[in-house]
């Protein structure tokens, strides 16, 4: 199984009298149930495999929530990540049609100032 039901089946190694592969399927179940820490926990499953490992007197893990990644301030611009050498290219292209007077393949007359 991939994604087995660790805390059905930490209860069902409780029943059949193996304690040791109950703690490993309730450890494991805590861990899924954690997910991302507090207060990103599947609640259910944790209150539910809390009290299965209380019942088996194994102690309850100290797991760390999960940080976000650090993002860096875009101080109010639009894009905050430098825009790659074939973008800046384009975008240069761009520019210098524009100063010709052709938008898109038109050619437009320039105005007089």
């Amino acid at each position: 199984m991939r994604d087995p039901a660790h805390r059905l089946l930490a209860q069902l190694w409780l029943a059949l009298g193996d304690p040791a592969q109950a703690k490993h399927h309730a450890l494991a179940a805590y861990t899924w149930a954690w997910a991302d820490g507090e207060p990103y926990v599947r609640r259910y499953e944790l209150t539910q495999t809390t009290e299965l490992l209380r019942q088996m007197n194994v102690p309850i893990p100290n797991l760390r929530p999960t940080t976000p990644p650090r993002t860096r301030s875009c101080r109010g611009k639009m894009r905050c990540a430098r825009p790659s050498k074939k973008l800046r290219a384009e975008e240069e292209a761009e520019g210098s049609r524009e100063a010709q007077g052709k938008v898109n393949g038109a050619r437009f007359p320039r105005s007089r100032s």
